[in-house]
């Protein structure tokens, strides 16, 4: 579980370093880019993802597909299951839930249907031996937790349908924690729920250490964000987070 953590946060911290410090089009960038297991850790997909209508091995209008992974030298994504927040009942859950699951559905229909081309990897090793193999790497990431409600099994579910990171909020506050941008709402105006996570975010968050699930904070208020990094017992992502100077949500 570990390795899987620190592979990628190496990576990345790698790949960040790099790009801090080198142009675009230096000799030196190129070849880094090149030789390092390049990253891109947030790509949405629709609903009808991997299917005749949205076939992610043909170039298309989609920011992310197989042809552009290979033409931008992108080596591994995380493919989203991401779920808008809704109603929070036992209804609102269930339904929420149902549209997670399609999507992950879709990310493995993905290898299934292109498998000679990409192939879901569920640890570090995966990724070494597809890598090695010539192949692209899918892994999977859920931003917003709505969607397993109050019910913390579920964690262990999405782990095993391939999870790897999940973000505690999106748009609006959830049962776990509070959000950065509340629906209808500026961080100016949005009064917080639970003061950071609540007691089940808590409990949560520690299931997710627990099995193997990396925490992202992208899209969580500050307060939840502090409390997430001094709970954790395993590092933390923010998987697409601005700076708050350019964008306060």
């Amino acid at each position: 579980i570990m390795r899987v953590t620190t592979f990628l946060q190496v990576a990345m911290f790698l790949l960040a370093g790099c790009a801090a410090s080198l142009s675009h089009g230096d000799l030196a960038t190129d070849s880094i880019h090149a030789t390092a297991i390049v990253i891109d850790t947030h790509v949405d997909i629709p609903p009808n993802y991997a299917t005749a209508k949205v076939d992610p091995g043909l170039l298309g209008n989609m920011q992310v597909d197989l042809p552009k992974m290979v033409s931008g030298g992108v080596d591994v994504a995380f493919f989203i299951v991401y779920v808008k927040q809704g109603e929070r009942s036992e209804a609102g859950y269930a339904e929420a839930r149902q549209a997670a699951i399609a999507k992950f559905e879709a990310i493995h229909r993905q290898s299934e249907i292109h498998g000679e081309r990409i192939e879901l990897a569920q640890t570090a090793a995966d990724v070494e031996r597809i890598l090695a193999e010539g192949k692209l790497v899918a892994m999977i990431g859920v931003e917003n937790s709505f969607p397993i409600g109050t019910n913390l099994s579920l964690i262990k579910d999405f782990y095993t349908r391939g999870a790897r990171y999940m973000s505690l909020t999106h748009a609006g506050h959830n049962d776990l924690a509070d959000s950065a941008n509340p629906i209808g709402r500026t961080l100016e105006t949005a009064t917080p729920e639970h003061g950071g996570l609540s007691e089940l975010g808590r409990h949560a968050l520690l299931e997710m250490n627990k099995v193997g699930i990396i925490v992202d904070v992208s899209h969580a208020s500050e307060a939840t964000t502090l409390q997430t990094a001094a709970l954790s017992r395993a590092p933390i992502i923010a998987s697409h987070s601005a700076v708050e100077a350019l964008s306060p949500i």
